[in-house]
């Protein structure tokens, strides 16, 4: 350190300000993208949550592997309002594809089922890929609403079994639907394409 003439410290006034501006800019950039990003976040789900209340008679399908996104898309297809629940987070760009309202959160949660207008739905699809958790879904279901019609899938003869037993109207084995469907394709297939003609 030494003394500075005129130049030097015109130099040095010019540095500092140019240094503490950028360091000041570059903070509050990444503030405004932190707040931007959260706010977003939150508006967001504050829309889907009021695009999700004004919802009634739709279907909650609860599971989004591939069988949930079969019966998701079919209905979407059909101009049929539905609610989709998923916990995996890593799915939500497939979710936001379809283009219903979605939760990222579990159907075993009986909050998420509230939320999800379990009270106004029509229907439920218990779709994933444990037969205990679509036992409980179909259980929270049930007592939530009376009336609602409950498709469930099981995975096993038992989890079959126990869907029946805890309220399920309709208990859908994917592999054995999918299993008769190509037996009666080998055996009758003028029916089968009568009725795939006859289906909307």
């Amino acid at each position: 350190v030494h003394p500075l003439d005129a130049d030097g410290r015109i130099f040095t006034i010019v540095l500092i300000v140019t240094g503490v501006g950028t360091v000041l800019y570059l903070l509050t950039s990444i503030g405004e993208l932190v707040i931007e990003g959260r706010l977003r976040e939150q508006l967001g789900a504050t829309a889907m949550q009021r695009r999700i209340h004004h919802l009634k008679d739709h279907v909650i399908i609860c599971g989004f592997g591939r069988f949930g996104r079969v019966v998701a898309e079919e209905l979407i297809n059909n101009s049929v309002p539905v609610v989709i629940i998923e916990p995996d987070a890593t799915k939500e760009t497939a979710l936001v594809r379809v283009g219903a309202p979605y939760l990222l959160a579990s159907a075993l949660d009986d909050a998420i089922l509230e939320e999800a207008a379990i009270g106004e739905a029509r229907a439920l699809v218990a779709a994933t890929g444990s037969d205990a958790e679509n036992v409980y879904i179909t259980l929270s279901a049930r007592e939530k609403n009376s009336k609602l019609k409950i498709h469930a899938r099981g995975e096993s003869e038992a989890g079959l079994r126990r869907l029946s037993q805890a309220g399920a109207d309709q208990v859908i084995s994917a592999y054995q639907r999918g299993g008769s469907r190509v037996a009666a394709m080998i055996l009758r297939p003028a029916v089968v394409d009568f009725l795939e003609l006859a289906t909307p």
